[in-house]
């Protein structure tokens, strides 16, 4: 089912600059030191088959793991668990990651691992911790696949008859002791990797805040892991499409669970101890939380900030992000496709209850009828998440689909944009060159995205000519030159932002048509010139002294659809308008000298993503 990926070469917004060769030294920026350890392994170069082996083998022993800490019989449960874990979509969305694709998986076998040696061996906590310290220091979202493998153990510890109250409460200290050793060795040992390489947290999606929450936020944050764990299994456009169909198949597997719960509960005489029933309802209402306790712990986790770039750039590798300012009383951002693989585990709990209702039930039912009745549960199981699986091996398909078709019309713009500057009048390799402008048409643009409208969270892919819906900065232009270098073989000198400024200012820029009429490729100032939409879409003006007015200048934006905005001052985010229906202007003070700049979101009234991103470009304020 992934075979597609690992045997084409696709490029999404992050990976468009950077195909061929990727170095995962800059990993202890952001707390992932082991990224550069791992890399060891398979080399800088991007190869698609060659990670696909890897990934294969991670994930064949992760689905081993988890049949091994659940203690699954059935072999028709196994094959269904490993189809399941498979086909969830989310690594359709790792894999879209190529560069980064392989080291994501072994993070996951890694935070899988740290279970099964805690369960396995006596003292196995330790080893148990020092797997998941290498997993956060891969990727610190699989933390939540951790709690989650632990939360459904001790449910089965809680529901196995055998079992006292004695050895649940060791069981529990057990994980807890891995969790909170393992976390300490991650803190210690980031602490250790910034100080050999001599750098600092970057503040890519609050990796340098994490943990950081004041105490009065701690309800609406976890109210809003809620809201995301089930926002998942229901029809409202968040992750992945969830047809009618399938939203019916999630009902059976939660209709299903409470009934195996009831009668594990009545059979096992589970419920003449209170204190395993409070136990297993405690562990049932926190499991929400536990799979997604990234959202909990990293509240700042913004992504759409982390693609402004402002500083003039001759090796995109060195491009830093800007920091924001912690504000969690404007969190509005919720985790996307990349980040929610855990949720698989909520539908593997059936498996898992199912097996010890059939254990259970062999031992108290003796007549035909009953245990064809246990029989066919089973068989309920099996097609329910069969069916499951189905759909996500479509949405999967879908997503490659996708990727395909927008790099086949990525390739083709960048091939029409080299044969144009290749025709213009005094062409050199040695003459700079920019594209100048944000995506021309924008609105029209998005438009593309219905052709392929049951891929939702647009990650990697927001419109069908990858890389141009990012900022107008010497970050997107780098990335479009690199592009031509590495798939079409024309280098390119890339013009300096100095070049770039004065070009804007002048006459002759300004009378350029937009891409594609015959002249928007012109040589202005000794520079090739492609000139896509200049007109700003964001208007700063200044009303009177610090007061100034922002509005967004896109037209025919339906007057319900509710914007956010965020405000910058050099570097630092300082202020954040949540989404308000029709906020499309506003007036705002700038209290110091600085160069300011905005960032306009705008979403539909379903909470569906309308344009993803827009930048305003920088306004110099002097009192």
């Amino acid at each position: 089912m992934h075979g597609y990926m690992f045997l084409n070469k696709f490029v999404n917004n992050d990976s468009i600059g950077n195909s061929i060769l990727a170095s995962l030294a800059w990993g202890y920026e952001e707390g992932k030191w082991f990224l550069g350890i791992l890399e060891k392994t398979r080399g800088i170069y991007r190869i698609p088959w060659l990670f696909g082996i890897f990934i294969i083998i991670y994930l064949a022993c992760t689905v081993m793991l988890v049949v091994s800490i659940f203690e699954i019989k059935s072999k028709l449960y196994c094959i269904m668990i490993s189809f399941l874990m498979v086909s969830f979509p989310s690594l359709a969305y790792i894999f879209g990651f190529d560069f980064v694709s392989d080291t994501m998986i072994a993070a996951l076998l890694l935070s899988t691992s740290a279970v099964y040696f805690t369960k396995k061996y006596k003292r196995g906590y330790i080893l148990g911790a020092f797997s998941l310290m290498l997993s956060l220091a891969l990727y610190q979202s699989y933390i939540g696949f951790t709690i989650g493998l632990c939360l459904i153990l001790m449910m089965k510890h809680i529901l196995n008859e055998s079992n006292n109250i004695k050895n649940i409460i060791q069981y529990a200290m057990q994980y807890v002791l891995c969790g909170v050793l393992g976390i300490i060795f991650y803190l210690i040992s980031v602490r250790l990797s910034l100080i050999y390489y001599g750098g600092s947290l970057r503040s890519y999606r609050g990796i340098d805040q994490m943990g950081r929450i004041p105490l009065d936020m701690l309800p609406s944050l976890i109210k809003k892991s809620y809201t995301t764990f089930f926002d998942f299994f229901r029809n409202t456009e968040r992750f992945f499409y969830v047809s009618n169909a399938l939203f019916y198949l999630y009902c059976s597997v939660f209709i299903l669970i409470i009934y195996f719960l009831i009668k594990i509960v009545i059979i096992n005489k589970v419920y003449k101890d209170y204190f395993k029933i409070l136990m297993l309802a405690g562990f049932l209402l926190i499991m929400p939380v536990g799979l997604n306790i990234i959202t909990v712990i990293a509240p700042q986790n913004n992504r759409n900030t982390d693609i402004l770039k402002s500083a003039d750039i001759s090796n995109i590798s060195e491009i830093s992000n800007i920091p924001d300012v912690l504000d969690v009383s404007n969190i509005t951002d919720f985790p996307d496709a990349l980040v929610i693989y855990q949720f698989i585990l909520a539908i593997i709990f059936v498996f898992v209850l199912c097996e010890i209702y059939i254990s259970a039930c062999s031992s108290s039912i003796q007549n035909k009828k009953g245990k064809n009745f246990v029989l066919l549960s089973k068989w309920v199981v099996i097609i329910v998440t069969f069916l499951i699986g189905h759909n996500y091996w479509l949405t999967t398909g879908l997503y490659y689909f996708k990727a395909h078709i927008y790099y086949e019309r990525t390739y083709a713009f960048y091939n029409r944009v080299l044969a144009r500057v290749e025709e213009t009048e005094g062409f050199r390799k040695d003459i700079p060159f920019a594209i100048i402008g944000q995506t021309p048409d924008l609105l029209g643009f998005n438009e593309s995205n219905q052709q392929i409208s049951n891929i939702i969270d647009r990650r990697g892919y927001n419109v069908q000519f990858i890389g141009l819906n990012l900022l107008d900065s010497p970050w997107r232009r780098g990335r479009s030159t690199q592009f031509i270098s590495e798939h079409l073989g024309v280098e390119l000198k890339l013009a300096t932002e100095e070049q770039v400024a004065q070009i804007i200012e002048t006459e002759d820029f300004r009378n350029m048509p937009i891409w594609p009429e015959k002249d928007s490729v012109a040589m202005l100032d000794d520079v090739i010139v492609v000139k896509l939409n200049p007109d700003p879409i964001i208007l700063i003006e200044q009303i009177d002294g610090r007061l100034h007015l922002i509005e967004s200048l896109i037209p025919n934006v339906p007057e319900d659809f509710l914007y956010e905005w965020h405000i910058y001052r050099g570097d630092t985010r300082i202020d954040t308008i949540v989404f308000e229906p029709g906020r499309s202007s506003f007036e705002y003070e700038f209290k110091e000298f600085g160069n300011y700049g905005v960032i306009m979101y705008v979403r539909t009234q379903d909470n569906e993503s309308f344009i993803s991103e827009v930048w305003s470009g920088w306004l110099e304020y002097e009192p």
